[in-house]
Parts: structure tokens; C-alpha cells; sequence
């Protein structure tokens, strides 16, 4: 432990913890943005051969390939976080913007994308409208419920 933690009082402790919550939120955002643009926007496979495949969706195969290997994840995983980055961004750009600024935490985006998988875009933006004003001042578990009782509705 820093000598710095040991001699900080418990208030200043308590301000540093929730700046660094905040700062957490801010560079999840920025890595949400940039796989959301990876898989939005994934480079061009080269040409040649025959393909049983679209070109879109080889390129977002090498891509979530690309990304499994510089996070050192799984291929699964790298997917995951690829589609769900997309969704966020471009389905819920208002939860995505209070993650940007630290007002919200991603287990809280994540809650969203978790229950609104199988929604209609629509209705799933119906959802993110009816939660979201309360949701900076929710923890995850609370935001989580009060969204399953909006997608119940």
C-alpha cells in the first residue's frame, strides 16, 4: 500500500475512489468506441478465391480475430464485446453518452444490453428512455431490476 493511502483521511479516501469509479467509466467508454467502430466499419478482407461468406461478415470475423488476439481474450469474448459495443453505441447513445462521463458504470450499460438482447430496436430504445433518468443514481443491481420491469411492461 502507497504511503499516500495510508495517510489520506477517510473522506479523502472516499473522493479519490469515486473519481477513479468515474475515470473507470470514461476509458471503458473509449474502448466501447473503438470496438464499436472495428465492428461497424471492419477493414476489407482481401479479394481471391471462392467465398461461402459475405464479405462483411469475413471481415468481421478477422476483426473479432484481431481483437481476441491484442486483448488476449477468446475469439467468443472479443465477439461479444464487438456486438455489444455496436449496440450500445448505435441503440443507446443517450446510456452511452452518461458512461462517457463517468455518470454510469458499464455493468450498467451492460445490464441494458443484457435485457433488451431480444427486443425490437425500438422497443428497446423505449426501454433505455423510461430507465435512464434515474440510472446515475442506481447501483447496477437496482438499474438492472428497474430495467427488467421495464421490458416486462
Amino acid at each position: 500500500m502507497s504511503q499516500a493511502a495510508r495517510t489520506l483521511p477517510v473522506d479523502a479516501c472516499l473522493a479519490r475512489l469515486e473519481g477513479l469509479q468515474r475515470g473507470k467509466a470514461r476509458l471503458e467508454a473509449r474502448e466501447i468506441e473503438f470496438l464499436a467502430r472495428l465492428w461497424d466499419n471492419p477493414p476489407p478482407v482481401p479479394a481471391g478465391g471462392k467465398r461461402h461468406l459475405a464479405a462483411v461478415e469475413l471481415a468481421q470475423m478477422s476483426i473479432t480475430q484481431e481483437v481476441a488476439c491484442a486483448l488476449r481474450i477468446s475469439y467468443e469474448e472479443a465477439g461479444a464485446r464487438l456486438r455489444n459495443a455496436s449496440r450500445l453505441v448505435n441503440w443507446f447513445g443517450n446510456t452511452f453518452a452518461l458512461l462517457q462521463v463517468g455518470q454510469i458504470s458499464s455493468r450498467h450499460s451492460t445490464a441494458l444490453l443484457d435485457l433488451t438482447r431480444n427486443l425490437d430496436p425500438q422497443v428497446a430504445a423505449t426501454v433505455e428512455k423510461s430507465v435512464l433518468e434515474k440510472a446515475p443514481t442506481q447501483s447496477p443491481a437496482d438499474y438492472r431490476r428497474a430495467v427488467r420491469r421495464a421490458v416486462a411492461k
